[in-house]
Formats: structure tokens, C-alpha cells, sequence
């Protein structure tokens, strides 16, 4: 948070621009549906495919909820079974009282077992089916006589379907039983002549001593990828492919890259076909569940596969019960503060004070923007306003901020206070600066109470110019006024703390910071998450402090994890993850961390960081478990009891 941001951040000073809300589509690609007990679960290829398998469930096909899997919303996730990247294409289906998944991990077919559709799904030995060369897209058909079949697809010379018997207890294939049965070879699929024909996707059904073999053909990056079928008097073939086009295509429904899905059957004795779409006409990923009618005509000896497309609708989670981040699509430093009914929000502005008024954080981007405040000319807290958070204490509104004088110098934390019932009313009145006997540089202030004392953090300089960020403490005797001298709590100590490098024509220092501080409480528990490394790097990360007991004052009695405990994924495209804060749902049920990121590497401390919201859990010893920032195309539940 070093001055050189603000330049970059001015643009938002003047307005704030309005949001577009995210689309609640369903982001999984080789979709596959699995009915059970009156409920569906949806599983597919997922832009985390690198952790492992979502699962969103369903009592009607149509409001679908957000991920739902027994961990993390994974049924599926990586550690419990075979793989370490590329989990696709799962099916999944009911036998001998458990449940099954056939999935691809690392270009490899494995299975993983679970006591229930949720998950969690794992293998007590670790390893995938025996096979030759890569192997993807699984589907198991248990035949008639009890024997199971395993499709699927073998990369050698393009992607070819094969079959291979499995063993009755599924532990492994039948191995010298695997055999071609399908691949590529008409002018439908291969639009690109690419030297790499692509048949993938199967499905096998059985209808009248007849077996349907339901594949896709064309590189999945193709707008001409499509659905066939082929027919066959054995599950081992030879497979007939029937007619010269697809059954599904763009030709069809009105979406580019539509394939690779699987059968429903439904109660009713119909079926369905789910499959994914492209994105859009520009764009590939993330690819997007469908549904569309299927159904087996009469045909002479076996039966013409034929599909609804006024059916065809994308899958959704449900409207008001889910939300996807960003919250906005920019807004650094956010905060907010929840009372009698609604969440006050605020970030950084930079040279004014704005609150939105909200009863739902996931609909921030519906939400007024009020200023609230903008700082004369000329003051020492005249421009830099960062950080700003707003409190509620003694039964008045009190923001505190950053701020600087006219030359962008001297930055200190400073306070204003409103009487007003609601704080996007009413006045409010600058009731002056924090200021420790030790004065030096500060920034972000947060203001606490623990066990009936006040207390603020902020991060700060140790000397005039040291530009080292540090995290300090002191007592307060009231809302704007310390009580006694500051404290330094941590400084900047291991590697992932020190990264910071600066790239300016006048400036290539190399800061290291620790900043962004916030109290965390639990039950007795307190902790202080915090913010370390440059906001210009892509590896601003959080870290953490735990309080021992004693003296909040003596830097003895707080224990620095040695690790980032919220840190950057660049497979699921976030960078930069910090600055954070804390919020719980209406009813008081949930936790949940506020903080912003970017979406691309080397946006540094810019105006693309934008604010996220996901909820976090404990672990047993007290501890927050914040998990991994949740990529922008995965739906979230709204918070509990929101309205």
C-alpha cells in the first residue's frame, strides 16, 4: 500500500462505475447427471478440474444449487485418490450399496468409491486402471449378465473409443479385452482436417438387444463440435454409425461446442441428454451445462436417436440463492460492518469516503454508493485515503482511513464520526488523528475490542523513512484517542514476506511489508490476519498471528504462522489475494473473509483489483481455515439467512 498506488487508483475517485452482474450458468464441462432418491447431482469438468469434481444437486433439473460436495463442495478432490491434475469427465452411478466414480486424472482412467453422492470419494489404493498409453472419458455399462464394460477414450494417432471388459468387483480391467470401436473418419467429424481426428464422450445404452453407442467428434475447441451415435448387436461392436450428420450440433441449438454429456434417464420413463456449450461465440471456457429432450423412434429393426432443440436450456443455479464473485468489478481494500439489518461496505476511493447500504453482500453490485465523505483541501488527510472501515461504538458511526497531506506525504490513520441512525446520513465530522507518542509513518487502522478492552492495529514505518512496513498495536482510550505508545507486533521476516522489488523509473527498491492488518475472533481465540509482500507483486498473500494469552502489548505473546494461510492460484486465475476483512451472515452462522484480488499476473496495486467474498470454516484447534481463493465462475450459497 506504498504511495506509488495512488496515481493508478485515481480514476476511481471520481465515480464508481456499475456493475454487471455475473451470470449464474453452471461452469462444467463432460457434464454427467446421477439421480438418486429424488435428488440430481451434476459433476463434470470444472474450471478447478486441477483439485478435482464439484457436485451441484437438483430436485427439479432446474434450480440447481451452488457446489454442494462433501468437501469444499468437491465430492472428488485431489489427495483422497489417484491424480494430481486433469480431473475430467466423471460418471458416476449406485452399486452394491455404494457409489462409484469413473474419472480421468492425469490422461488416466481411475475409480473412487463413496458412501454417498456428495462424497467424499476416495480409493483406498491410490492408483488408476491398468492400461496402455493415455487414456481419458470413462463410462461404465453393466450389461444384462452381469458383466461390466469399461468405454472409453485411448489417445494414439487421435482419440479413439475403445472397450475393455472390466473385473466383477471393479477393481482393475481384464487386461488383453481391449478393443477399437469407434473413431473420426466422416466429413462431420473432422470440419478442421485436423491430422488429430477426436472421437470422445461415450455413453452406452441398451434398448431392445440393441446397444447405442452416443459419442462427440471434433477438437472440443471446435464450434463444430457434435454429438452421433452408432449402433451395434454386441457392447464390444462393431458399432454402426448411423447417418451422415450429427444429432447435435450448433446447426441445432444455437451455441457453438455442443457435446460430450451423458444420458438421464428419468422417472417417467424419458430421457435427457446432458452436454456442455462453449462459452460463447468468442469464447471456449469456461464451457456450460446443458439439457436438452432425447429420445429412441422406431426405426425398423432398432431404434433413430432424435433430440427436442426447443428443449435445450443451460443449466443454472438457483436466482437470489447463489452469487458469483467479483462483488464489483473494482474496489481495493474492502470492508464491511453489519447492523440492524443491513451490511455498511466501503473501500478505497482515494480521495473521498463512500458507504453502500446493502441487506446482501452478494448484491453489492445492486447497491447505492453513497459519499459520505470528502476531506478539505489543503488538510493533512487532504488526498491517499485508503483503507477505510466504519464502526459502530457507544451508539455512533465512526470510519477510520488513511490519509496524506496535498504532496502525497506523512501518511497517517485518521478517524470521523456520525451520530445519525444510519451512517449514509447525517454528518459526518472529522474528530481528528491517531497518533502515538512514537509517530511515524501509518496506514491501515483497525479498530478492535477484546475482553472489554479497545484496541487498534495498523502497519507502519519503524523510523521517518524506513519504508519497511511493520504491524503495530496500541490501547485506546477512546474511539479516536491512544492510550499509551504504539507496539510492534511482527515484522517482515520470512522469504514469501519479502517480496517486493519495485519496477518504478525513480523507484527500484526492494520493500518489504506487512500490512492490511485485521482482528479475527473465536470464542477466546484471537488472531491477526494480515497482508505481506508488495501490493505490485503477484505474490501478496495473507499471513497470520496468534495470540498466546498475556499482554495484547508484548510481541512475545503472538506466533507468526511460517506459512501464507490465503495465498494466489494462477490455474484458477487469481493473483494477488490480500487485504482483507471479516464479515458473518445474517444470522450469525457463518464466517466469511472479504478481500480483493486480480484476475490476471502483473496488475499490481491497480484499479483491477476487485472485491470477493467466500465463506471460511474452522479447524479443530480454534484456528480459521480459509482454503484457496475460489475462481470467479464458481457459485456461491448466499450467506445464511440473508433476505
Amino acid at each position: 500500500m506504498q504511495s506509488v498506488r495512488t496515481l493508478i487508483l485515481i480514476w476511481i475517485a471520481v465515480c464508481s462505475p456499475a456493475f454487471i452482474w455475473a451470470q449464474n450458468e453452471i461452469p462444467a464441462a463432460d457434464p454427467t447427471i446421477f439421480h438418486h432418491k429424488g435428488v440430481y447431482y451434476l459433476y463434470g469438468t470444472g474450471p478447478e478440474s486441477g483439485r478435482g469434481f464439484l457436485v451441484y444437486t437438483s430436485k427439479d433439473l432446474v434450480n440447481w444449487s451452488a457446489p454442494a460436495g462433501a468437501t469444499e463442495g468437491f465430492a472428488l478432490i485431489k489427495g483422497d485418490v489417484f491424480g494430481t491434475t486433469g480431473f475430467w469427465a466423471p460418471q458416476v452411478f449406485h452399486h452394491n450399496g455404494k457409489f462409484y466414480m469413473a474419472y480421468t486424472a492425469n490422461e488416466q482412467l481411475a475409480i473412487a468409491v463413496s458412501d454417498s453422492p456428495l462424497g467424499p470419494f476416495k480409493q483406498k489404493e491410490k492408483k488408476p486402471l491398468s492400461g496402455v498409453g493415455k487414456q481419458i472419458d470413462p463410462f461404465l455399462f453393466r450389461d444384462d449378465d452381469g458383466k461390466w464394460y469399461l468405454y472409453h477414450v485411448r489417445l494414439t494417432e487421435g482419440n479413439r473409443i475403445y472397450v475393455v471388459q472390466m473385473k466383477p468387483d471393479l477393481s482393475d480391467v481384464e487386461l488383453g479385452t481391449a478393443k477399437e470401436i469407434l473413431a473420426s473418419v466422416l466429413p462431420w467429424e473432422n470440419t478442421w482436417n485436423a491430422k488429430w481426428p477426436v472421437a470422445e464422450g461415450p455413453t452406452v445404452i441398451k434398448r431392445k438387444n440393441k446397444y447405442y453407442l452416443i459419442y462427440s467428434s471434433n477438437d472440443f475447441r471446435n464450434p463444430d463440435y457434435a454429438v452421433g451415435y452408432a449402433v451395434s448387436d454386441r457392447p464390444d461392436g462393431p458399432f454402426v454409425k448411423q447417418g451422415n450428420a450429427p444429432i447435435l450440433s450448433r446447426n441445432v441449438i444455437p451455441y457453438y461446442g455442443v457435446g460430450h454429456g451423458d444420458l438421464l434417464a428419468l422417472p417417467n420413463g424419458k430421457f435427457k441428454y446432458v452436454l456442455h456449450t462453449h462459452y460463447d461465440t468468442s469464447n471456449v471456457a469456461p464451457r456450460l451445462s446443458g439439457l436438452i429432450d432425447i429420445a429412441f423412434e422406431p426405426d425398423g429393426d432398432k431404434e433413430k436417436i432424435t433430440v427436442n432443440p426447443s428443449s435445450f436450456y443451460h443449466l443454472k443455479t438457483a436466482e437470489g440463492q447463489t452469487f458469483k464473485n467479483p462483488l464489483l468489478p473494482s474496489g481495493a481494500d474492502p470492508f464491511s460492518f453489519w447492523k440492524d439489518g443491513y451490511y455498511y461496505y466501503t473501500h478505497t476511493l482515494v480521495n473521498r469516503i463512500g458507504l453502500w447500504k446493502t441487506k446482501n453482500l452478494a448484491d453489492l453490485g445492486k447497491a447505492k454508493e453513497t459519499t459520505v465523505f470528502t476531506p478539505p483541501a489543503g488538510s493533512d488527510y487532504s488526498t491517499h485515503l485508503w483503507a477505510p472501515e466504519i464502526h459502530f461504538i457507544n451508539g455512533k458511526w465512526y470510519i477510520y482511513f488513511t490519509a496524506a497531506d496535498a504532496k502525497g506525504h506523512n501518511h497517517r490513520v485518521h478517524v470521523i464520526e456520525n451520530a445519525a441512525k444510519d451512517p449514509t446520513t447525517g454528518k459526518w465530522v472529522y474528530k481528528g488523528r491517531i497518533k502515538p507518542p512514537t509517530d511515524k509513518w501509518a496506514i491501515d487502522g483497525n479498530l478492535f475490542e477484546y475482553k472489554g478492552n479497545w484496541y487498534i492495529l495498523w502497519s507502519g514505518w519503524e523510523e521517518d523513512h524506513s519504508r519497511h512496513q511493520n504491524i503495530y498495536i496500541a490501547r485506546m482510550k477512546n474511539p479516536w484517542t491512544i492510550d499509551g505508545d504504539r507496539a510492534c507486533i511482527s515484522r517482515p521476516e520470512h522469504d514469501w514476506e519479502k517480496i517486493g522489488k519495485r519496477n518504478e523509473p525513480n523507484d527500484t527498491a526492494t520493500i518489504f511489508v506487512n500490512e492490511g492488518p485485521q482482528s479475527l475472533i473465536n470464542g477466546d481465540k484471537l488472531f491477526v490476519i494480515y497482508s505481506a509482500s508488495g501490493c505490485w507483486t503477484d505474490d501478496y498473500s495473507l499471513g497470520m498471528l496468534r495470540f498466546k494469552g498475556g499482554d495484547l502489548l508484548d510481541a512475545s505473546n503472538w506466533v507468526k504462522d511460517a506459512q501464507p494461510v490465503f495465498k494466489g492460484s494462477a490455474e484458477d486465475g487469481i493473483f494477488s489475494p490480500g487485504h482483507n476483512s471479516f464479515f458473518k451472515s445474517p444470522d450469525g452462522k457463518q464466517d466469511w473473509i472479504l478481500y480483493h484480488a486480480n484476475d490476471k499476473p502483473g496488475l499490481g496495486c491497480s484499479h483491477h483489483r476487485s472485491p470477493r467474498a467466500q465463506r471460511f470454516r474452522w479447524k479443530e484447534d480454534g484456528s480459521p481455515d480459509f482454503g484457496k481463493p475460489v475462481p470467479t465462475v464458481r457459485p456461491h450459497l448466499v450467506p445464511s439467512n440473508t433476505k
